[in-house]
């Protein structure tokens, strides 16, 4: 069972970035470190994923989010596996 530990909502303003967001992933099957998390805006125009920056080993990961213009979501993913629910965060809320 893979887990990915939901991060708090955040807004960030035009032309900032969050800084680092921690957030923890884990599957009972498969080593930490052997998962691949992916990161994908919905609006590639407004957070491209290119703005979408992991980081972090084992069960402990980062992400930093630099939108470029308005809101949009964006869902992180822990593979081998399909989107998780709990990690889909929108900015602004």
């Amino acid at each position: 069972m893979r887990v990915i530990r939901a991060i708090a909502d955040q807004v960030i303003a035009e032309d900032t970035s969050t800084g680092a967001l921690a957030f923890t992933i884990g599957d009972v099957e498969t080593d930490p470190d052997s998962l691949t998390v992916t990161a994908v805006s919905s609006n590639q125009t407004i957070i491209p994923d290119a703005n979408l920056v992991l980081g972090g080993t084992g069960t402990d990961r980062t992400i930093t989010v630099t939108p470029a213009r308005a809101p949009s979501t964006l869902s992180a993913f822990a593979a081998p596996g399909l989107p998780l629910p709990s990690a889909r965060r929108s900015w602004p809320p």
